[in-house]
């Protein structure tokens, strides 16, 4: 599931949403939506780390040495 593609992800995103919705009578309260886009950028920040290998720590690190080079 995890390398279907954008529009999997994103189908699958809606769904989510839907649901959430439904169970506050079609409007997301405001914490739920925190928690869902919280979740969201949670998995999207687990999948980069462990299935495409990357590491936003080294990243960002490596981005602000080279900020100083300049």
């Amino acid at each position: 599931m995890a390398y279907d593609g954008l529009e999997s992800a994103c189908a699958m995103l809606k769904e989510r949403i839907k649901h959430v919705a439904a169970m506050h009578g079609g409007i997301i309260p405001t914490i739920d939506g925190m928690i869902l886009v919280t979740s969201l950028n949670r998995g999207l920040y687990d999948f980069f780390q462990f299935y495409l290998h990357i590491s936003f720590t080294k990243c960002c690190y490596e981005n602000r040495v080279h900020l100083e080079l300049m």
